[in-house]
């Protein structure tokens, strides 16, 4: 289903070679689901964000959601960008090169945005994707490297 303002609810499933869209119902779109922080995890992310100047909600929810969608069979790559008027941030994800947050992905003000989470066949059938995405459990104990400019180049 479409949201009031008439956006979608989920990200778009996108064949990563085609371009072709995926997802069974092109209104409702996939979700990714069912993942969360260690307690330990949890503050050592806020900790490494921090040293950046970058431990916020989006950052920090944007990051466990992009573990999610990565760790998933089959997806290459994610693209997002915030639906948050007031967050002109987005990002770049992908299994060969981790996160890249874009700062100034959109104008303050703009209430449009979105995910497509690109798939390629070959690794994992659409359904395992789906099934992982959407019901998979992901509890990630774990952080990686974190590398940022000074807080006033954003």
């Amino acid at each position: 289903t479409l949201t009031e303002a008439g956006y979608r609810t989920g990200a778009m499933l996108v064949d990563a070679d085609s371009g072709a869209r995926l997802e069974a119902d092109h209104a409702r779109g996939v979700r990714a689901s069912r993942m969360d922080l260690t307690r330990s995890a949890d503050r050592l992310l806020r900790r490494r964000l921090g040293r950046v100047g970058l431990n916020n909600p989006h950052v920090r929810e944007a990051l466990v959601l992009a573990a999610k969608v990565l760790a998933t069979p089959g997806i290459v790559a994610e693209l997002c960008w915030s639906d948050d008027p007031d967050y002109p941030a987005g990002y770049v994800a992908t299994v060969a090169d981790g996160y890249l947050r874009l700062p100034q992905l959109k104008p303050i003000g703009e209430e449009r945005g979105g995910r497509a989470f690109f798939w390629r066949s070959g690794v994992a059938s659409l359904e395992e994707t789906m099934i992982f995405l959407e019901r998979q459990v992901l509890l990630i104990d774990q952080v990686g490297t974190i590398a940022g400019l000074p807080v006033q180049e954003f």
